[in-house]
């Protein structure tokens, strides 16, 4: 029982302090995603704004859910009401106004009456008649990082990645001739935050044995980098980053030993991507942050000892890389691991 309870909580103080990094946690994937139809159809789904005159303005997103409505914070970031955070749901009345459930910061629900005080910013009545929803829902709504690591295309990211995908792709290649291959799921574990690709794809043919191996070990003040695609579907688009750091502690959130500190500044879309050190050696996978206005520059990556035995899990051996990056100048390094670093596309 008591091993419940620390779990409970140690599970209540992630999504309270890191950064949600989900569908609805800014005003940019609100958008991109209500243009992809995934708000619903309503008139009452949109953007609005709501000033609280004890806490200031919120910018909150409403999304539709059978009959009733979803009210989230998309964008207030504080340790209580985070991006992303579930503020209310609404019920329709038989009136033109709705009774709110409203949501307390200490997790109470109270009823508030008719949300009349709700102010909708967008899409206007003119800006509506313009949207063209993706009524086949082709439209990617999420994106994370991975790493192809096996000439056979088994590719490593995050669960929480995938988690609730009914499409995945991996996109693969160097710059200007990238290729999406259909991809499916070999296997998960959402304790330690991982999942394995394997892409499916009938074009896809191999690539090249990848030019980098797994290192087990990393000191605090190593210096270290990571690749990804961080918010490829939201404004910084789907060409490959680079950011770089060192190791700050050989532990993670609430001295979390499967994962480490890092400083490599991260955001939402490296999920899953590799982490390496100065020798293009594979460390570690990213996979989470401190909000920054809890604190600065803190990202968190899963320990490679730990990603290795996750694959040493699945119902069938998965070999390891044993490359090598042949130069030290970091610019040719990275070059050579572009094509090994995917973006991971899912729906």
């Amino acid at each position: 029982m008591k091993k419940v309870t620390k779990f409970a909580v140690l599970v209540l103080c992630i999504f309270t302090f890191i950064e949600a990094y989900g569908q609805w946690d800014s005003e940019a994937a609100f958008r991109s995603n209500y243009l992809a139809g995934q708000a619903g159809d309503s008139e009452y789904c949109g953007i609005y704004e709501y000033v609280d005159t004890a806490n200031g303005k919120y910018t909150l997103g409403i999304v539709q859910s059978g009959t009733e409505f979803i009210c989230y914070n998309i964008t207030r970031r504080s340790i209580t009401w985070y991006a992303g955070r579930k503020k209310s749901t609404l019920k329709k009345t038989s009136s033109t106004a709705f009774v709110v459930d409203w949501i307390m910061g200490d997790g109470r629900t109270t009823r508030r009456g008719l949300a009349s005080w709700l102010m909708k910013t967008w899409p206007s009545q003119e800006e509506a008649k313009t949207v063209v929803k993706n009524e086949d829902n082709d439209s990617w709504v999420g994106n994370g990082s991975g790493v192809l690591f096996n000439s056979m295309g088994f590719v490593l990211t995050n669960q929480h990645v995938v988690d609730g995908a009914s499409s995945i792709s991996v996109v693969i290649g160097n710059a200007g001739q990238q290729v999406e291959y259909e991809a499916g799921v070999v296997g998960v574990d959402a304790d330690i935050d991982l999942a394995l690709l394997k892409i499916t794809d009938v074009s896809f043919g191999g690539v090249a044995a990848p030019p980098f191996s797994f290192q087990t070990r990393a000191s605090v003040g190593e210096e270290i980098f990571a690749l990804g695609y961080p918010m490829a579907l939201s404004g910084l688009g789907a060409e490959m980053k680079y950011t770089n750091g060192s190791v700050s502690a050989n532990s993670g959130f609430n001295g979390d030993m499967k994962t480490m500190q890092i400083s490599v500044p991260i955001q939402g879309g490296n999920s899953g991507g590799p982490l390496f050190n100065a020798q293009g050696e594979l460390i570690g996978i990213t996979n989470a942050k401190i909000r920054s206005d809890v604190a600065d520059n803190v990202s968190y990556a899963i320990k490679s000892i730990f990603v290795e035995a996750f694959l040493g899990s699945m119902p069938y051996e998965v070999s390891l890389p044993n490359g090598a990056i042949e130069t030290e100048n970091r610019v040719d390094a990275i070059d050579a691991l572009r094509p090994y670093t995917c973006l991971v596309l899912v729906k």
